[in-house]
């Protein structure tokens, strides 16, 4: 297993745990979080502040750009969506989007005030359900709790003869 997956992986017990009033997505290493203290693009560096976690934030950001475009054709009010780097919390001079250590996470996510209504998170989700947002997935893997996509098996009647 490479660092970057074992960090990965590290990232989504974290956000396993969040309540299920969160949406989350994936796409390759990209997190998408969506809850209501707000939402998120999600990476992970694990370099310092070098060219490859410039090259890191710059990707964020023009996925967070992208994702909030998206919604915006499917929702009236869209919210603002962060770009985070889970990193060492080095600082970027003039980064596009906000560097935090792992430790912090969690807090990051899921602290402060309303921002998002339920109403839209669950909109959001049923976009994500319907593959509507793009590369986006639900879930953070093949098994996610927080959201059940399977409907109930349709019955099927055998006509008698």
């Amino acid at each position: 297993m490479t660092d970057r997956h074992r960090t990965t992986n590290s990232i989504d017990g974290v956000l396993d745990s969040l309540p299920d009033e969160f949406a989350v997505a994936s796409d390759d290493d990209l997190r998408l979080v969506i809850g209501p203290s707000g939402a998120f693009v999600l990476s992970i560096s694990l370099a310092g502040n070098s060219p490859d976690l410039n090259s890191l934030a710059e990707r964020v950001s023009q996925r967070t750009a992208a994702t909030r475009s998206i919604l915006a054709d499917h929702l009236t009010w869209v919210p603002f969506i962060d770009g985070v780097v889970v990193g060492n919390g080095t600082a970027l001079s003039r980064a596009p989007v906000t560097v935090i250590p792992f430790d912090l996470l969690h807090e990051t996510i899921t602290e402060g005030r309303e921002l998002i209504a339920s109403t839209t998170i669950s909109q959001i989700r049923d976009l994500l359900r319907r593959g509507l947002l793009g590369s986006w997935r639900i879930g953070v893997g093949s098994t996610n709790g927080k959201i059940d996509l399977c409907d109930p098996a349709p019955t099927t009647t055998i006509p008698h003869s």
